[in-house]
């Protein structure tokens, strides 16, 4: 099991169009190339709340941190409120294939 992350130099991990400055084709196709391998996706809540209006028919797992309950329905969604090191500890234990993390940055 693999854990994965898109991050700029600097550790910026939201609108990797604005912050990559080299986001060019080879960028967007190995994207791609990662997140179709992906069969666990973990979200913070704020991502949550932006994906989910625009891939609502994500099979795959989703796992959201949060303390509180989503608006929206997300199918193949779990809340999860216990801390996040523990849970992906005991994710990484089990049977499976990539685990994406994918959260968006309180903008400042």
């Amino acid at each position: 099991m693999a854990l994965c992350s898109l991050l700029s130099l600097d550790g910026v991990a939201e609108r990797p169009g604005r912050f990559l400055r080299d986001f060019d084709q080879v960028v967007d196709d190995n994207l791609a190339e990662v997140i179709a391998s992906q069969d666990t996706v973990l979200l913070g809540r704020r991502t949550y709340d932006e994906w989910a209006p625009y891939w609502p028919v994500s099979g795959v797992p989703k796992y959201v941190f949060t303390a509180k309950e989503p608006d929206l329905e997300w199918a193949g969604t779990t809340v999860v409120q216990e801390t996040a090191i523990d849970f992906v500890r005991d994710l990484k234990a089990r049977q499976g294939g990539g685990v994406l993390a994918h959260y968006a940055a309180k903008a400042s």
